[in-house]
């Protein structure tokens, strides 16, 4: 199987790599940085520049005789012009004169800003959607009014945002009144070279995410608030069946899903300082984890596994989060989820029933974010605790077990250092994570990697990634480890074709797999396709 996946990428890369080079660095939308990150994240859509793009791409039709001059409209009345944008509104700024409305006067959607060191689905005016970095943990979206930058009908197929197009038009008109869908698939296949478990056989695996994202304050007028729900297929070997390995090489490996995966609802007060979501969530999109991690595969880069019992991929949970932002620097975040998954109970596909006041997982963060010379980066610290009986892994159980993690994000290079909205260059991660190794196999995680994003010239979205994750066994009798310690590397190269579509060819060295003897140090080799519809 694997080699006839090597012939199909052998037919297949010239066409690929014809079309890379040719559609270069300035023929599609590329994201800007997010500053509270330091990661290749799209620039926020502020309401000052909705009302820009509004002012200078809309022409208000006056029932006078005067055509040409523009009546000032109220804030009801502007809401509901953003919300029936149709197609023939979305012009070159050539073909109409340019509106007189003061920009001031117009009431637009209050879109999410940037929250210090959350991950959120921030858009630039010239893309509508967050493409997909960490295909597991899908995000809201909210895109910037429609202007006929950020639009795709009518545009060639190399220049699509999404392979599904703009619906003729249907979508633009839809994300302006507040309806939003997104779907992404995601192929792995992974080649175990040497040692490990499993050298004959190779694993391919793949993840379906649809989903949408409902902004109420677009849609009927409701200020502050988000739904949204995401509906996962998820097929496929596991890697670490060929490899023996405790850290995952692929962050889409699973049991096999077919679930909805999430359904919350956020709603934002006090002038966005406070954020409050309650539903299925998936902690992990604002917990522990550091953001110039997104583009690698091993899920040792993601969040660490001494977090027990954190709802995340694939098993979210049911909880409620508190997001605080007192200022623009520091946050905190604090989360209540169920906690049947320390249970053996697969929280992912199941609802609310599971909840009781004898397992729940607690967690919160604070984190501080910072510029220096346009440098952006962000330190958090936050500690977690696990209600309930924790069976101890010699023997017997303990009542509840916790905690404490560390993560860093810092951008150490900007390509151009006077412009902070360029995203090339080079970022950097870290993370460490304790847990009680009484009833954890995990005592100590250490994970570190860099990313270059940019290396090549005109190719200013690819992205070059190598990472390492360290982890310390428990030496507790019954642990089963006879090796103290396992330690995985990885190199990618991210070749984005088009904003609908990359290839990310991965190597990983695992040392010491699973933290047995009988396993020798593995080499695995891997590729991986992302498609956003």
């Amino acid at each position: 199987m694997f080699t006839k996946l090597l012939i199909i990428l052998a037919c297949c890369t010239p066409l690929a790599m014809a079309t890379w080079w040719s559609i270069g660095d300035g023929q599609a939308a590329t994201p800007r940085l997010n500053a509270a990150t330091g990661s290749a994240r799209p620039r926020i859509w502020t309401p000052e520049r909705s009302a820009q793009v509004l002012a200078s791409h809309m022409q208000l039709k006056s029932t006078t005789s005067d055509a040409a001059t523009a009546t000032p409209i109220s804030p009801l009345a502007s809401s509901f012009l953003l919300a029936t944008l149709q197609t023939e509104d979305v012009l070159p700024a050539t073909t109409r004169e340019p509106a007189k409305t003061d920009p001031s006067r117009i009431s637009t959607p209050t879109l999410p800003t940037a929250e210090p060191g959350i991950e959120i689905a921030d858009i630039d005016e010239d893309l509508r959607f967050v493409p997909s970095t960490r295909p597991s943990v899908p995000e809201a979206q909210h895109p910037p009014a429609a202007n006929e930058k950020n639009v795709d009908t009518n545009k060639p197929i190399a220049g699509w945002q999404r392979l599904t197009d703009d619906w003729f038009g249907i979508r633009p008109k839809l994300d302006d009144r507040g309806i939003s869908f997104q779907a992404s698939f995601t192929l792995d296949g992974s080649k175990n070279l040497r040692g490990g478990a499993d050298t004959a056989g190779s694993a391919f695996r793949n993840l379906f995410n649809a989903n949408v994202t409902l902004d109420t304050e677009r849609l009927f007028g409701w200020k502050g608030g988000t739904f949204f729900a995401n509906f996962q297929n998820q097929n496929g070997r596991s890697g670490q069946e060929l490899t023996g390995s405790y850290q995952g090489i692929s962050n889409i490996d699973a049991d096999g899903r077919t679930q909805i995966s999430e359904l919350w609802y956020e709603q934002a007060l006090l002038n966005h300082k406070l954020h409050i979501k309650f539903g299925k969530i998936d902690a992990s999109s604002q917990f522990a984890h550091p953001s110039n991690a997104d583009e690698f595969l091993n899920t040792g880069s993601g969040n660490s596994p001494t977090i027990l019992g954190l709802p995340a991929y694939p098993d979210p949970a049911f909880g409620v989060q508190v997001r605080i932002n007192p200022n623009d620097n520091c946050y905190l975040n604090l989360g209540l989820f169920d906690g049947s998954l320390r249970q053996g109970k697969s929280t992912g596909d199941l609802g609310p029933s599971t909840i009781s006041a004898d397992s729940l997982f607690t967690i919160a963060e604070g984190g501080v974010t910072w510029t220096i010379h346009n440098l952006d980066g962000r330190v958090a610290v936050g500690a977690w605790y696990h209600t309930g009986d924790i069976e101890r892994i010699n023997g017997g159980t303990q009542d509840g077990t916790w905690g404490p993690y560390i993560v860093l994000d810092q951008m150490l290079w900007r390509a151009d250092a006077e412009n902070k909205d360029d995203h090339r260059g080079i970022g950097m991660f870290f993370q460490y994570g304790y847990a009680d190794p009484a009833v954890s196999a995990v005592e100590h995680h250490l994970g570190a990697g860099l990313t270059w994003t940019g290396p090549i010239p005109n190719r200013a979205d690819d992205v070059l990634g190598l990472a390492a994750s360290w982890v310390r066994f428990s030496n507790r009798s019954g642990a089963g480890f006879n090796e103290g310690s396992e330690l995985d590397l990885e190199l990618f190269y991210k070749i984005k074709i088009t904003q609908w579509l990359s290839i990310k060819p991965n190597f990983q060295f695992i040392h010491n797999p699973g933290g047995l003897s009988a396993n020798a140090d593995a080499f695995v080799t891997g590729v991986r396709f992302v498609v956003d519809f």
